[in-house]
């Protein structure tokens, strides 16, 4: 956790995978307490004292490629007289959501086919990769410590769905994330052909049928 020290606690889950930790292994860690979640994919090594660098280190990486300390921020972080550390300002190099959907997300229908076996494989997907922070079929009341402790806290999907999104925009969406909305991007974790699954099951959430309703009803977070 070299990396960490220099970073004042703070290190990503995209550079933990640089260092070879596979998913399980990140999960394992934030169960453990040796990781502490800051944001999604953002977190504090367990031990390091709180300081103001480090809450800004922290908001940069939730911010994605492009995030910058900007203003005051930047300015206390290089110690130019007559400014200290206040409330966090960050630059985020981010296009418009609705305008990226509109121009990338996918169109026409998944190619996975509707069948029980695909939906049975998209719940295992969300139960491995999304249900720590989206929940479980209890919905609002399945929320864990995980997705409480985030900010904004992520939707529990049970409760509020998406299967009225088109096939299009949950695929984009999965793929890319949402930057500055605690989503993170799945690009480097799972291929399309796994994200198409996943948008299946989700498109489906609220009309499975009875093999797949209950896997559904077993998983856990």
């Amino acid at each position: 956790m070299a990396l960490a020290t220099r970073q004042h606690g703070v290190i990503s889950t995209a550079e933990l995978r640089r260092f070879g930790l596979t998913e399980k292994a990140i999960r394992w860690r934030v169960e453990t307490g040796i990781l502490q979640p800051l944001f999604v994919g953002v977190f504090l090594v367990a031990g390091s004292p709180r300081t103001w660098e480090q809450r800004i280190t922290a908001a940069i990486r939730w911010g994605g490629d492009g995030a910058v300390a900007s203003y005051k921020s930047a300015a206390a972080l290089w110690r130019f007289d007559g400014f200290e550390p206040g409330p966090l300002e960050i630059w985020a190099a981010q296009t418009s959501l609705r305008a990226s959907l509109a121009r990338e997300a996918p169109q026409g229908p998944n190619p996975v086919e509707l069948t029980d076996a695909n939906l049975i494989a998209g719940i295992q997907l969300y139960g491995e990769r999304c249900a720590i922070c989206h929940g479980t079929a209890k919905g609002q009341a399945s929320a864990s410590p995980v997705a409480k402790g985030l900010y904004p806290q992520p939707p529990q999907l049970a409760t509020e769905g998406v299967e009225d999104d088109p096939d299009g925009v949950l695929f984009w969406t999965i793929l890319h994330g949402i930057r500055l909305t605690g989503m993170p991007s799945w690009a480097n974790a799972l291929s399309d052909q796994q994200i198409w699954t996943l948008t299946l099951f989700l498109k489906h959430m609220d009309k499975l049928p009875p093999a797949a309703q209950q896997v559904w009803q077993n998983v856990r977070n």
